[in-house]
């Protein structure tokens, strides 16, 4: 009876050793993996009209997100997709624990004036208003200037 209830203690010792071994193991390798490290910067060159705050929701990024080099890649394909720049680029930093990126980027040289045109039943504002909630940024006063400048064009040719 004494050989039975030493083997049980023993027995549940080394299941509870073993488990408190895989917790521990387990835990710190999520915090070690050397490929997730935290997002400490994101900058931008080459910006004139598009603001930082527009291009950094472009990315899809965001300061202290743990991210790998591979996040860095695909938030350039949705700057990209955006619509925003020409070219775009992207360099960065490695730390210990952290990334740095800086993205390179270049606006179209030309702004391309919007016309909604034939849309009777639709006002300006709601065409715009659509524009917004379809686009990935907030593109509505950038399309409203635009307009403003279309219509400004339409006033002199029409009075001239």
């Amino acid at each position: 009876m004494r050989k039975s209830s030493l083997f049980a203690g023993w027995f549940s010792s080394a299941v509870i050793i073993v488990a408190v071994v895989l917790f521990a193991g387990g835990s710190d390798a999520q915090t070690s993996d050397p490929s997730l490290l935290s997002l400490a910067r994101i900058e931008f060159s080459g910006l004139k009209t598009v603001s930082q705050e527009q291009s950094i929701a472009a990315t899809g990024l965001h300061i202290g997100q743990r991210i790998t080099k591979t996040d860095l890649e695909k938030a350039l394909k949705d700057l990209h997709d955006a619509g925003l720049f020409s070219k775009a680029q992207f360099k960065y930093r490695q730390y210990e624990d952290r990334y740095e990126v800086t993205f390179l980027v270049e606006e179209y040289a030309t702004d391309i004036p919007v016309v909604f045109d034939n849309f009777v039943w639709f006002t300006d504002k709601e065409l715009t208003d659509a524009v917004k909630k379809r686009s990935p940024i907030s593109m509505a006063t950038h399309l409203q200037r635009k307009l403003r400048r279309v219509d400004q064009k339409r006033v002199k040719t029409t009075t001239a």
